[in-house]
């Protein structure tokens, strides 16, 4: 029996999305379409820093492109584990995330 390890992603529930060192969207799977109201096509055309998500933190604050939960896990090199952020949706709605970052 062989595994096919894309199939397992794809049916996640759990939001994934993976990019760069330098920030660029290379896939997210179809659980994160669904948080984010986007297909990935659109999520991979956009930066993870990009002013389009206007992250804030827990407290409602905008966040610093260097706190964005991947860019300080790639920065620091450490796993940053069950971040809250708020982004926006591709509806303009805000949502609540529980984001973990993990450096390759």
């Amino acid at each position: 029996m062989q595994l096919d390890v894309g199939a397992v992603v794809e049916g996640l529930e759990v939001g994934i999305v993976i990019e760069d060192e330098a920030g660029a969207i290379l896939y997210a799977n179809a659980a994160a379409e669904r948080l984010l109201h986007l297909p990935s096509e659109q999520i991979i055309q956009t930066h993870a820093a990009a002013p389009v998500w206007s992250h804030v933190g827990a407290d409602g604050q905008p966040l610093d492109p260097t706190e964005i939960p991947s860019r300080k896990a790639i920065r620091t090199g450490k796993t940053v584990k069950a971040a809250t952020i708020g982004i926006h949706d591709g509806m303009g709605v805000q949502r609540w995330l529980r984001v973990t970052a993990r450096p390759a």
